[in-house]
């Protein structure tokens, strides 16, 4: 057998025995040693198989008695099996009597119930028959035992018959009882209905019987009345006893019959209405002979917008050429009997009708697609209620996302309304509205006294763009919407911009004419003697009157044009943001289209801002560029710049070249600064400036300069762009765009050497070439010996170290820099005159006694408004103008106009103004306070308006301080009331006893609202709220402070971890060799840094470097080295551990790094920032800088963690913020810091106690 597995094999290589693997035969001796052991355990194994075979035995003899059992088990199943189901059979025989035995006494009850009229109880045993199985009814025992001689048919036949009688029988009295006016039956067999499952039927006689109710509720539909809203009203009541029957009937209906159940019957209602309110619509359309209307207005041709395109006459400006005007107006006289005034009326009625539509479209969706909650108490109206409550109101419709309620959607009605809107409402709004834009350009009227200039047309248009457009949305029927929009787009471009391109047009010509009479005068005048002179003299005045009378009108369309685009982005923002629209498209789609819609009629802002560009740019081309190169001609007339030092200290004393150029540059521009809107100047006057830059600076090129000489260029362009900025405040960008070639000319002719040159050719925002540096650096010429050359150096340093020095905010704490000078002035307030007088001329007039005073440096956040003359007084009677004097129905970022607030009047007491008069009376100054977030421009001159409007009608002498930041002018901080006390109170101490102040947001219970309880206790007067205050009463409110309080704040450590000390210790035993060190303080602003620094370490001989060079310079000492702390915020580990490198490549004397991070929650940061500011000791002369919510903001989102593997020699200590009387240096300023509430963050305006 061997031999024969052998060949299977042949791969497999032969034995070698000569090569035995050492590791093998290692192994094979093991076996041979451990044979013994092995053996041993053989022997144990054998040793069990007894055990095993016994278990095997009884394993054996246990299956078998259970297989035994198991045998059993099943005979007795199969018994008990066989007994259940006996059983149930049995129990179905049972069950199968006693349902054919309760079919027979139902049917018997039903009978006997049917012949004694008892319905309800007829009805029972008909339910009770139909609840019992139909196969039991229709089975075979049924039929030969329930059929009796007085009904002898099968159950199922006698079902069906009593079924049937019962169903008319309901039938028939529900009908003759809504005949009759019956409630009680009425109600009686509408429950009845359903318990015979005859639902269908039930609702049909109920619908028929509410559109019985409909018709006699709206019998007087075929009246005439003579009232322009008759058909409308007509309509309005059809549609609220709809939803009257609706809101009242539907809980009924469907507490009987089931949820969703009333859908039927509203379609009947709908049907009803349907027939009525196209009734209404035909008699409408008869009555008010609206084909006719729109037929003429069809035919009605435009006459007037084509006269008005076309250039006046010459000799006449387009705001005069009354041949035009007359033509359009006997045109329009010829063209028929058409009346504006039927017009808007017939607008107005199918307005409103739409708009009752809806309001019904949106109350079906609102009834019949959201149930109601809860279904209302019964009533005993004897009408139309049935069990409803009167009272009831139906929900209103939820925002959905489609329009898909059949019976809304489906009505015909509403199909016929929508045409009437496609076919009648938008050719009459179109011509209603292009007639009166018509009318306003005929009666076109310039207002010189208005500033800047404008005429009526404005107004005029855009009144009733606003009223078209408040309309349109009233509607409140989307596809009318839309398609109206684009008419309005074609009209604002061809009717409004297009007319007034062609007035500017007619101007243009105007002033050709001119300029060609004045180079005709002056060829025919070369040769003439004095009398033609004196006829010359009389041109060239005539040729100026008419040359400023084409530039006014030019000025007044540009400003029309610039304030139409205001006007209609301002009117969009409003009309999209109103709650009309949304109220009018409660759909998500629609609501979305109609925005969508809207919107698109911004491009009409663009076409306004487009031709203002086109007419700007011409009237610039024409009036001023000419004029800007002999300006610069007679600046530098006489002009040198090769100075010695006389001729520098000279020039220097007579200031030529600004002062030829103020002259010069207010001649040139100051007829159009006041004229012009304020948009526009600041566009005409950045155009100014780039073009006059441009041959400026190829003057400048032209010059030869003396080292004093450029320093003297360089101060007249800086004084000159000092000016400019001054003019144009809202342009400073853009000049120093326009002059940044100019300032870097400056620069480079005041550098002593090419190396200095080369820097500013490398630095950032450089716009020389390097050949421009190089001719530039050439126009400097040797300066005469005998100058004494040490100013001109030690000024050119000066300038350069200005420039180019590096600042090392990066190295200092956000709080520790000074707040800003008040001599650095910011840009002031918008001015409100220019946009109360485009709002009305009665405004105007008046606003002279409102004063707006322009505040600079840190307090140009802080808005100050005069009424009158106020005077100081030790007694002042401060209130919250919000909420408090006024009610305002739209919030302040969106006010809609002068009369969108009142004055906050209570009842049974005297007005709010009679208060205050009696407050003056008694002495007392009147101060108001208020506050704007954030605002931006138009905002700010929104608040201005509204606050124009209220000082007026208060017409009293008062100080209004308003916050426009969140800083510390914003309550309750109490810097505006410091101010106040500093500046505009003549010097008198306040009696804080006697004063007082008014406002609503005390923190009453329930209320989270609490800055002018806190504002009140910082500045230490008494608290009224605006109800206790105006009516006399007691106040009884309970009052909290919320949000983070200094009171609270407590300290639970000074430092961790204590395993090594905060001070070396040699230090505190006065021993002067310790090694050096240099900590870094690192924690977020105004978290007691600079403070901890002075306190502990500045006694000691550390060292607070300003920059990176004076720290290197620390490090580098090898005599006596210094401490060092480096107090920063240094959020990020990067900046840490750059800072550890750097000590330890610069250190001269191995100092080592340690940091400290200085624990403190935000809100105590913030009162910090904030009390410092205000209480804090002054420094140079200023207080610590105030640190703002987005300087809080960057440290936080940069804020990482500090560890000791950034490089710091031991463990990071944690320095807690201790507040102590020892650490403010005075007992006042400890409790004013325990007192003061000044959370005016935006972040601490919440309310949430953080404590």
């Amino acid at each position: 057998m061997a031999a024969a597995v052998a060949p299977s094999s042949p791969s497999l290589p032969a034995p070698q025995p000569s090569r035995t693997d050492p590791a093998s035969l290692l192994t094979r001796q093991d076996l041979i040693s451990s044979r013994s052991r092995l053996a041993h355990q053989l022997k144990s194994l054998a040793s069990l198989s007894e055990v095993v075979g016994g278990i095997q035995g009884e394993a054996e003899h246990m299956a078998g008695e259970i297989a035994a059992v198991a045998e059993t088990a099943d005979r007795v199943g199969a018994k008990v099996r066989g007994l259940d189901e006996e059983q149930s059979r049995v129990k179905e025989c049972i069950e199968m009597v006693q349902a054919v035995q309760e079919l027979k006494t139902a049917i018997a009850s039903l009978d006997i119930a049917m012949q004694k009229q008892d319905w309800e109880a007829a009805t029972r045993s008909m339910q009770r028959a139909r609840a019992i199985d139909p196969s039991i009814v229709s089975s075979g025992f049924a039929e030969a035992v329930v059929p009796t001689s007085d009904l002898p048919s099968t159950p199922s036949a006698t079902l069906a018959q009593l079924r049937a009688s019962l169903l008319e029988t309901f039938v028939t009295a529900f009908r003759t009882a809504a005949e009759a006016n019956d409630t009680n039956n009425i109600n009686r067999f509408f429950k009845l209905f359903p318990m015979i499952e005859e639902e269908e039927k039930g609702l049909e006689v109920y619908a028929d019987w509410v559109a019985g109710i409909v018709r006699a509720k709206t019998g007087a539909l075929s009246t005439k009345s003579q009232s322009p809203t008759h058909f409308s009203a007509l309509l309005t009541t059809l549609f609220e006893a709809i939803a009257l029957i609706l809101s009242q009937h539907q809980p009924v209906v469907e507490k009987y019959y089931g949820e969703g159940k009333m859908m039927s019957v509203a379609g009947s209602l709908m049907t009803e209405t349907d027939r009525l309110g196209l009734r209404v619509l035909a008699n409408w359309e008869e009555e008010r002979r609206i084909r006719k209307k729109v037929a003429d207005v069809r035919d009605h041709r435009f006459v007037g917008a084509g006269v008005l395109k076309k250039a006046a006459p010459k000799g006449t400006s387009p705001m005069t050429a009354q041949t035009g005007f007359e033509g359009a107006n006997g045109a329009a006289q010829a063209e028929g009997d058409i009346n504006p005034r039927e017009i808007d009326a017939v607008l107005t009625e199918l307005t409103m009708m739409s708009g009752r539509w809806e309001l019904l479209r949106r109350f079906l969706y609102g009834t019949l697609k959201t149930p109601p909650a809860t279904a209302p108490a019964p009533s005993t109206t004897a009408t139309a209620t049935l069990e409803a409550d009167p009272n009831a109101r139906a929900p209103e419709a939820a925002l959905s996302d489609e329009a898909d309620l059949e019976v809304a959607e489906n009505s015909t009605l509403g199909k016929e309304l929508a045409k009437q809107l496609k076919e009648t409402y938008m050719p009459l709004e179109l011509w209603y509205l292009r007639t009166a834009i018509e009318r306003a350009h005929q009666m076109d009227e310039p207002d010189y006294s208005s500033t800047p200039y404008l005429s009526s047309s404005l107004d005029d248009i855009f009144y009733i763009v606003k009223k078209t457009i408040q309309r349109l949305v009233s509607t409140a029927h989307i596809d009318n919407l839309v398609a109206m929009n684009k008419e309005l787009r074609s009209v604002f471009d061809r009717d409004v911009a297009e007319i007034w391109r062609a007035r500017i047009e007619a101007a243009f010509k105007d002033l050709a004419a001119s300029q060609t009479a004045q180079s005709g005068m002056a060829i025919g005048v070369s040769g003439i003697g004095s009398v033609a002179a004196m006829g010359g003299r009389a041109r060239e005045e005539e040729r100026e009157r008419r040359e400023k009378e084409a530039r006014n009108v030019f000025i007044i369309y540009l400003n029309n044009l610039d304030t139409a685009a205001s006007y209609t982005s301002r009117l969009l923002a409003e009309v999209l943001a109103s709650e009309a629209l949304e109220s009018s498209f409660f759909l998500f789609s629609e609501l979305d289209r109609a925005r969508s819609s809207l919107s698109l009629l911004r491009n009409s802002e663009e076409k306004f801002r487009a031709v203002l560009k086109s007419g700007l740019d011409y009237l610039f081309n024409q009036l001023v560029r000419p004029k800007l190169r002999p300006l610069l001609s007679e600046v530098y007339k006489d002009v040198s710049y090769k100075l010695d030092e006389d001729a520098y200290n000279e020039a220097e004393y007579r200031d030529d070249v600004r002062k030829r150029f103020v002259k010069g540059w207010d001649a040139l521009m100051s007829a159009y600064r006041d004229s012009l809107t304020e948009s526009n100047f600041n566009l005409f006057f950045s155009t100014a400036v780039n073009v006059l830059v441009r041959p400026w600076e190829s003057m400048v090129r032209g010059m030869k300069f003396t080292e004093l000489g450029a320093l003297r260029l360089d101060r007249d362009i800086r004084t000159i762009l000092s000016y400019l900025s001054g003019q144009a405040p809202f342009a400073s960008g853009s000049l120093r765009e326009s002059f940044s070639r100019l300032q870097q000319i400056a620069t480079l002719l005041t550098l002593d050497s090419a190396d200095e040159a080369e820097e500013v050719l490398s630095a950032s925002g450089n716009r020389l070439t390097s050949s421009e540096v190089s001719s530039i650096r050439a126009l400097l010429r040797a300066v005469p010996e005998r100058t004494d050359l040490l100013n001109v150096r030690r000024v050119a340093a000066e300038r350069r170290l200005a420039l180019f020095h590096l600042d090392h905010a990066s190295m200092s704490s956000a709080s520790k820099r000074p707040a800003p000078s008040h001599a650095a002035a910011a840009s002031p307030p918008a001015k409100v005159a220019r946009k109360e007088d485009q709002a009305s001329p009665t405004l105007r007039k008046a606003d002279r006694q409102v004063q707006w005073h322009t505040e600079s440096g840190a307090n140009s956040t802080l808005l100050h408004a005069t009424y009158g003359q106020p005077q100081p007084s030790d007694k002042i009677a401060a209130f919250a103008l919000d909420h408090c004097l006024v009610k305002f129905e739209a919030p302040t970022y969106s006010w809609q106009g002068p009369k969108d607030w009142q004055w906050n009047d209570l009842a049974d007491v005297p007005p709010v103004k009679t208060q205050l008069q009696e407050l003056l009376d008694d002495g007392y100054a009147i101060l108001i306070f208020s506050s704007l977030t954030e605002p931006t421009k138009n905002r700010l001159e929104d608040f201005k308006e509204r606050v124009g409007y209220i000082l007026r009608d208060l017409n009293l002498p008062v100080r209004l301080l308003a916050s426009t930041q969140y800083d510390p002018f914003r309550f309750p901080a109490p810097a505006a009331w410091l101010e106040f006390e500093k500046r505009w109170n003549g010097g008198k101490v306040i009696d804080l006893g006697e004063s007082f102040f008014v406002g609503d947001a005390a923190g009453r219970k329930g209320q989270k609202l609490d800055y002018d309880h806190k504002f009140a206790d910082n500045i230490g007067v008494q608290l009224y709220t605006p109800k206790n205050f105006f009516t006399g009463t007691e106040d009884t409110n309970q009052y909290q402070y919320h949000g983070w309080l200094a009171a609270k704040y407590k300290s639970d450590f000074f430092v961790l971890p204590t395993s090594t000390p905060l001070i070396p210790k040699q230090l505190v035993v006065g021993i002067d060799e310790v090694p050096p060190e240099v900590i870094l303080f690192v924690g977020p602003p105004c978290s007691g840094k600079t403070r901890f620094y002075r306190r502990y370490f500045e006694p000691l001989g550390y060292t607070d470097p300003e920059d990176t060079n004076t720290l290197q310079h620390l490090l580098s000492a090898t005599v006596k080295p210094k401490s060092v702390v480096v107090d920063a915020s240094m959020p990020s580990a990067g900046t840490r551990s750059t800072l550890a490198r750097f000590v330890r490549a610069y250190s001269k004397a191995d100092h080592r790094v340690r940091c400290f991070h200085f624990v403190a929650v935000e809100h105590l940061c913030k009162h910090n920032s904030v009390f410092f500011h205000l209480y804090g000791e002054e420094k140079d002369g200023q207080r610590p800088r105030f640190v703002t919510e987005d300087e809080f903001r960057d440290w936080y989102s940069r804020w990482e963690k500090p560890t000791q593997e950034e490089g710091f020699d031991e463990v990071v200590k944690r320095i807690n913020f201790v507040i102590d009387r020892k650490g403010l240096g005075d007992e006042e300023v400890y409790k004013k810091w325990r007192s003061k509430y000044l959370n005016c963050y935006p972040r601490d305006m919440s309310g949430k106690d953080t404590n």
